[in-house]
């Protein structure tokens, strides 16, 4: 069997299907279980370091550095300092000022401190301090700043650090609290306590919170940083610098200000984005920059997983579509610079619009769709080239008897590798094709016939110069891929109005048979076979010749059945009126009456067996043998009357049908008991009968002669040939009867077959099929007598 293009296509389709059901269900896995986390965080810290920028010029860092800790002294200084480092702010007229220090408990060494501080806010009005969450006995207690200094300050603010799976801190809450989040983060109290309208960052209505794991600290409005700059960019001013008076005031004036520690050692610092693991950002420049971020709207909102999920799906699935279409190279190039397109556009979106939608995922799936389907298509290709190379083999041995190079099996040698070793075998199979289809062009070259092979769109595939002669066209003319009604619109089919109507009548697997006619009048016998799977052959023979003689034919039969019955019946007229005069020898005319009889019936004999010689299936219709039988003997009946001889009707008296042609099977009836009556002697009785056996009819005549010897019945159905008979030496037949019964029989399938033996008379059984759903019916009642004498 050829295989067909769907079938190859199916296959690939199923591999196609079932590769992109594991591509999606691992997609779902991978998002599920979070696999990818500290890839994505990765690729999420690369992307920070593209979109730096540089902060508001208002924001100032007042650092405690290594400068201030050798000139002040080590940590922690006293309280004093740091109201100190406010009256100075105070007195430059700065806008606000977050004192990033923790001042929880009381100084305990210098108590007068802690006043000079708390008056020292209250003279400013605008500072913020933070508020700390500290763990206590398995719980998280909330630790304002000691109540001198809480009670004098404008707001306070939270600065708890919110540290990812990897240690990098790249996120904050805007709002924490104990039981509730009531506390806003120390860069955002700061912002509204220097009169930014900070509405869009309060907490909504329908308020979700984010439970921490240490029970009763409660946590929202999640803020990924949109980091703007590297550890050390922020504008900063030493502490020792400012209590020294370094510091013009026009440079602090309306500033927003934090105070904290940048000096290292001092522990306030958490790795970043812009930081990495080699060094850390301190505390206080986190809070500068997420003040920058705050003030400017900036915000980065990481996509959900059904978002995530869908991206990755749609371009999976878009990129598997594309590989049922491209070759693999250029589906190499489209893989590659997917993947670069992820990368490009989740970094582009966290710029605009602020939106991180992490890659890992969508790069991961994308980087298994090439290798994985380039497996798969490798598997199907090998099992492909496995299924062709046999067939090819199998194909070849049937044709290694007439090509002897075909003979001999093709095994790859020194080749270990599996792929190159079935591209060798299926080099070799492609030669022997090539062979054989030298093979089929020098056939269609030689045939006598036209042949025009099309494929299952009705497209011309193959054609010989023969057909193109039959055309009339030069045989340069290029006939290949156009439809058959193009090729063959010079004929005219005899069927049907067109070629592709006639071929669509075949049933598949069978041939069908017609005549056509060109303009000039020639014509032609068109032969249409089905190839299952394929497509057909069309075979172009030209008839006009054999159609021609034909009609010959037909004019030497109106000329037996007229010119040369019409004087016999003459003669035979004559002779009546001359018997009827006294005088005449009644011996010379019967002599007469008995050549043109004879004459007479040769030529019938030759005209039923021209008919039966040209006699077409198409023109048959059912009809009954034992009605047949009986109108058989009823025509032979007045010459074995005369004769003496009885002849005996069928017992049987219900109808057998068969599918035949009425007149030729009653005259090959008529030639066995015709033929039975001549062989017979006076008183003799010809037996006749019509039966069933096993789905066939057989119709058998007997009768009591002299019989025919073995030798003669092997003669006996050819035409002219005649059977010795002592008791009619002479002979009356023709030589034609039986050879017509022959001729009947084959062409309605049938056979003829004889019993005989010398001395004890003759059978002859003729045997047709019985029709197909037959009924049986009982005769008329005009029969009741068997027998005929």
């Amino acid at each position: 069997m050829i295989p067909r293009a769907e079938d190859s296509t199916r296959a690939v389709l199923r591999e196609w299907w079932w590769l992109l059901a594991f591509l999606c269900g691992l997609t779902t896995l991978t998002l599920q279980q979070n696999w990818l986390d500290r890839l994505n965080s990765s690729f999420y810290d690369a992307a920070i370091t593209l979109h730096q920028r540089e902060l508001d010029a208002d924001i100032l860092v007042v650092a405690i550095d290594e400068r201030s800790l050798d000139e002040i002294g080590r940590w922690p200084w006293r309280r004093s300092v740091y109201a100190r480092l406010i009256d100075q702010l105070t007195a430059a007229d700065v806008r606000a000022v977050g004192l990033d220090i923790i001042l929880s408990e009381p100084d305990t060494e210098h108590p007068n401190d802690d006043a000079l501080l708390g008056a020292a806010i209250q003279r400013n009005g605008h500072v913020v301090l933070p508020i700390l969450a500290e763990p206590l006995n398995g719980r998280v207690t909330e630790t304002p700043p000691i109540a001198i200094l809480n009670n004098q300050v404008a707001a306070l603010g939270h600065i708890q650090s919110n540290l990812d799976a990897d240690g990098v801190s790249r996120r904050v809450f805007l709002h924490c609290g104990m039981g509730f989040p009531s506390h806003p983060q120390l860069a955002l109290a700061l912002l509204k306590t220097s009169g930014f309208n900070t509405q869009r960052y309060e907490l909504p209505a329908s308020l979700k919170l984010n439970h921490t794991e240490t029970s009763g600290w409660y946590c929202a409005s999640s803020y990924l940083i949109p980091f703007a700059a590297r550890p050390g960019k922020v504008r900063q001013i030493s502490a020792s610098a400012l209590l020294k008076g370094e510091i013009p005031a026009q440079q602090l004036r309306g500033k927003l200000v934090l105070v904290g520690a940048t000096a290292a050692g001092l522990g306030d610092a958490y790795p970043t984005p812009l930081s990495g693991d080699s060094y850390s950002m301190p505390g206080v420049e986190m809070h500068a920059q997420l003040i920058d971020s705050l003030r400017h709207d900036l915000s980065i909102i990481p996509s959900d997983t059904i978002t995530r999920w869908l991206v990755a799906i749609l371009l999976v699935v878009a990129l598997m579509v594309a590989y049922l279409y491209l070759l693999p190279r250029y589906a190499l190039a489209l893989t590659v610079g997917l993947m670069v397109g992820v990368l490009l556009v989740s970094a582009g979106l966290i710029r605009w619009p602020g939106i991180w939608l992490p890659p890992a995922e969508s790069l991961l799936i994308l980087a298994l769709c090439y290798p994985l389907w380039s497996w798969r298509k490798l598997e199907a290709g090998m099992q492909f080239l496995e299924e062709e190379v046999t067939a090819l083999n199998q194909e070849s041995e049937k044709f290694s008897t007439l090509i002897p190079a075909l003979a001999s099996t093709h095994t790859p040698s020194q080749i270990v590798d599996p792929v190159a070793a079935r591209i060798e075998q299926v080099r070799h199979a492609s030669r022997e094709v090539r062979v054989l289809r030298q093979l089929v062009n020098q056939s269609l070259i030689s045939q006598s016939v036209g042949i025009l092979v099309l494929d299952d769109q009705m497209r011309v595939r193959l054609v010989n110069p023969t057909l193109l002669r039959l055309l009339g066209l030069n045989e340069h003319v290029v006939v290949q891929g156009r439809l058959v009604d193009q090729v063959l619109s010079s004929l005219k089919c005899t069927r049907t109005a067109d070629w592709t109507s006639c071929i669509h009548t075949i049933a598949q697997g069978q041939v069908l048979q017609c005549e056509a006619q060109n303009v000039t009048g020639g014509e032609f016998l068109v032969s249409i076979t089905d190839i299952e799977n394929f497509g057909w052959i069309i075979n172009l023979d030209s008839v006009s010749t054999l159609k021609a003689h034909e009609r010959e034919r037909g004019r030497l039969l109106n000329f037996l059945s007229h010119d040369m019955r019409a004087p016999q019946a003459s003669i035979l007229a004559l002779l009546e009126q001359q018997a009827a005069r006294k005088g005449v020898d009644d011996t010379l005319l019967q002599d007469i009456r008995r050549f043109s009889q004879r004459t007479l019936h040769l030529i019938n004999q030759f005209m039923f067996l021209a008919r039966a010689e040209h006699l077409q299936a198409d023109t048959f219709i059912e009809l009954d043998m034992v009605q047949c039988m009986h109108d058989a003997i009823d025509e032979v009946w007045p010459q074995a009357s005369t004769q003496g001889i009885t002849l005996k009707r069928p017992e049987n008296n219900e109808s057998l049908l068969v599918i035949g042609n009425h007149a030729l099977l009653q005259r090959a009836l008529i030639n066995l008991i015709t033929n039975a009556v001549q062989h017979s002697a006076q008183g003799d009785i010809v037996q006749c009968d019509v039966d069933q056996q096993w789905g066939e009819v057989c119709c058998t005549v007997r009768d009591t002669g002299e019989g025919i010897a073995e030798q003669d019945q092997l003669v006996l159905f050819q035409s002219f040939s005649r059977v010795p008979d002592p008791a009619h030496p002479a002979g009356t037949g023709t030589g034609l009867g039986l050879a017509l019964v022959k001729m009947v029989a084959d062409k309605h399938r049938g056979r003829i077959e004889v019993l005989s033996q010398v001395g004890h008379g003759s059978t002859f059984f003729l045997y047709l099929t019985l029709a197909p759903n037959a009924i049986r019916k009982p005769l008329r009642s005009d029969y009741s007598s068997p027998l005929i004498s």
